[in-house]
């Protein structure tokens, strides 16, 4: 019981964070066009990568649609637990390009990463089952 929590707890997370870094790819090549090198504003970048977050859940679920956290006491944990170990994630990954002088997007830290995450874990909660 508890490896199979631990696989499928695993394999949510592994999902959330593919899912990030496809975004976070794009962004980084975008970057280079002018016109999107300006900053957003906080309350503008929340919405959008929180969107991006529900979208990419719904995506998702068109490759997966069923649950991969089954039990249903722990499905709901899922949408604190692995949307804070995403945003830990993005935050490392902002981390390492920083100390490298490379250019770091939004979605590279600790809340982007997190809204991203629970948007997607959100969706997933609601239409899986």
């Amino acid at each position: 019981m508890l490896l199979e929590f631990i696989l499928q707890f695993f394999l949510e997370f592994i999902l959330e964070v593919f899912g990030g870094l496809i975004f976070d790819g794009i962004f980084h090549g975008l970057s280079r066009m002018p016109w999107l090198q300006r900053p957003i504003n906080a309350l503008s970048a929340l919405l959008l990568f929180f969107g991006l977050g529900v979208t990419t859940g719904f995506l998702s679920l068109l490759i997966l649609p069923n649950a991969i956290v089954k039990s249903s006491s722990l499905h709901g944990i899922n949408l604190v637990i692995t949307p804070a170990l995403v945003g830990l994630t993005m935050a490392l990954v902002g981390w390492l390009r920083r100390r490298k002088g490379k250019f770091v997007t939004p979605l590279e830290s600790f809340v982007y990463g997190f809204l991203f995450a629970f948007g997607m874990a959100l969706i997933r909660f609601y239409f899986t089952d």
